[in-house]
């Protein structure tokens, strides 16, 4: 009888972690995602890989964020030659910042953005023109946290 129960408990226990996995696990850029209307969607407390097929890509991400109050954070970076600017746009299109910090190979972090239930565009371009790597990945993390400090609500 106790191992038909530790033997169910630790199924429980794997089904969890394998469902957990499932649900945090690394999405890729859906291409063509170069404008506000094919934007990839992404979901807070993530991390998506992309590529900068060319000197003028560009990759634009939806955030749908479902809390009144949160704090927005997002990194990007891994490819060598591409000097990233990260900016973050409103539901209206209109950009609210942008971050350019760092030369080609370097990577780029919004920090601390406020934002509010409501759509927002992150969105990835690179100023080197004799960038060329189309075979290798950037990684994008993204992350939400309610402003008094807790994670925000996943959805």
């Amino acid at each position: 009888m106790y191992n038909l129960r530790v033997k169910r408990a630790l199924t429980a226990v794997l089904f969890l972690a394998a469902a957990l996995t499932a649900a945090c696990g690394v999405s890729r850029e859906q291409e063509p995602n170069d404008d506000f209307e094919r934007a990839t969607p992404v979901r807070p407390n993530s991390t998506t890989r992309g590529r900068i097929e060319t000197p003028h890509d560009v990759d634009m991400f939806k955030l749908d964020v479902q809390t009144d109050d949160a704090i927005l954070y997002a990194h990007v970076g891994g490819i060598r030659d591409v000097d990233f600017v990260l900016s973050v746009f409103d539901q209206d299109k209109k950009e609210i910042k942008r971050y350019d910090e760092t030369g080609a190979g370097g990577d780029e972090e919004a920090m601390d953005i406020g934002v509010h239930r409501g759509v927002y565009y992150i969105v990835l371009s690179n100023k080197n023109e004799r960038a060329h790597n189309p075979g290798q990945d950037y990684v994008l993390r993204v992350r939400l946290e309610s402003s008094a400090g807790r994670p925000a609500k996943r959805f």
